[in-house]
């Protein structure tokens, strides 16, 4: 079933605030915005959920305003009331509907407009930062390869070094094996 048992009721939990240009929201999921011009500087959240099963709030760091959803720990017994009245009725309900919030947000067109370009504006520089981490990505997997071939080069000029040095002392014996040959037949 797509549904909740019908005794569970959401609530209203509503939030004013003074209205900043600046003003990000996160974590608010779908928002439903209502124009309200009398509403000038001010910004109206009502968030509609289950209070018997969850906490809402919001919570704001600079002007980032965060939508938290808490589950009551305290409700386990509610659920196990509820799950055992659906199992006597051969009824199972979608339980993750409790964690359906509907948030509606009432200010002036203005502010709607500009809450919407900041949110727009997010979204951009996000996919902007994931391009530049695509990117530097890339390029360090490059120059980690590229050092990977340069390591792979050392090693082959150090094998090739140590062979060449070998050869080279080989032939110092050799040179004075020839000197003394030759001294020898000088004398």
């Amino acid at each position: 079933m797509d549904y909740l048992p019908k005794n569970i009721e959401k609530s209203i939990k509503s939030f004013e605030y003074e209205f900043d240009k600046n003003i990000m929201l996160e974590n608010f999921g779908e928002i439903n915005y209502v124009v309200d011009d009398n509403l000038k500087d001010k910004i109206v959240i009502n968030i509609e959920y289950y209070k018997d099963f969850n906490n809402i709030d919001v919570n704001i760091v600079d002007n980032y305003y965060y939508l938290e959803n808490y589950e009551l720990t305290d409700t386990y017994l509610n659920y196990v009331n509820i799950i055992l009245d659906g199992l006597r009725s051969k009824t199972f309900y979608n339980w993750e509907l409790l964690n359906d919030n509907t948030v509606k947000i009432t200010t002036s067109a203005k502010n709607i407009d500009k809450l919407k370009n900041n949110l727009s504006e997010k979204e951009q520089k996000e996919l902007e930062i994931k391009e530049l981490e695509k990117y530097y990505d890339e390029k360090i997997n490059e120059i980690y390869n590229d050092s990977s071939k340069l390591e792979d080069k050392i090693l082959e000029l150090e094998e090739s070094n140590y062979v060449l040095e070998q050869e080279k002392e080989d032939l110092q014996i050799k040179l004075e094996e020839y000197k003394d040959k030759v001294k020898s037949i000088i004398e």
